[in-house]
């Protein structure tokens, strides 16, 4: 913005001609003249102030984000590999095979408790007996199962012998170890017709899936 001003300040011109006297242009007051320049620079410095777009200190609105990562540039993790088909046994323990079918079981459970039917907290050899919820929180490397005495006697079954059940594997979705370890007198003289299997609590002994027929596959 240009602006031309054109002020005379307190200045008379003397007619020469015929002793008379005229005033040229408009004459300003020197205390006025003050107060309109000072008008005048206060105007000047709010134009300069502005600026283009009105823009303040700390960057447009929608711009930098303070420095923050984005999430969709990812954690840098690697992805998940995805369903490797076959699933290890808790514990760091290697996929078993299929094993054999020995016998298909009427199933029923049995817990950890200080009670004459239950049989106590240990197993047949005095070891901590492992629940099957242990087993599927990853907390035990297999579940207790107890079997007919006759068997360990024949040598059919030996202490620590593995088991699939597949039938239980197939409810929870993942391969479960089962070991012979315990043994009890409600189903002595049954053979593989019968399997006790170790859970976490009483209510636990209900589940309608171990208590049905189930297939007992014996792994080498």
């Amino acid at each position: 913005m240009v602006a031309q001003i054109n002020i005379n300040v307190g200045q008379n011109s003397n007619a020469q001609e015929g002793g008379t006297s005229s005033e040229s242009g408009s004459s300003l007051g020197e205390e006025d003249f003050m107060k309109l320049l000072e008008m005048l620079m206060k105007e000047l410095l709010s134009n300069e102030g502005s600026g283009d777009g009105g823009s303040r200190p700390g960057g447009p609105p929608g711009g930098d984000k303070g420095g923050r990562i984005d999430s969709s540039q990812g954690s840098g993790r690697a992805p998940s590999s995805g369903d490797s088909g076959s699933t290890p046994a808790p514990g760091g323990g290697e996929p078993m095979g299929k094993g054999e079918e020995v016998g298909q079981a009427k199933g029923t459970g049995y817990y950890p408790a200080d009670d004459p039917v239950e049989g106590g907290f240990v197993d047949m050899k005095g070891n901590d007996l492992n629940t099957l919820q242990d087993h599927l929180n990853g907390d035990a490397d297999y579940v207790s199962i107890a079997l007919d005495q006759e068997l360990y006697d024949s040598g059919a079954v030996e202490y620590g012998d593995k088991f699939r059940i597949p039938e239980l594997e197939e409810k929870y979705g993942q391969e479960i170890e089962f070991r012979a370890v315990d043994t009890g007198p409600s189903f002595q003289g049954k053979g593989f017709g019968a399997v006790d299997i170790c859970t976490a609590t009483e209510q636990d002994t209900f589940d309608e899936t171990i208590n049905g027929m189930l297939t007992l596959n014996k792994v080498d």
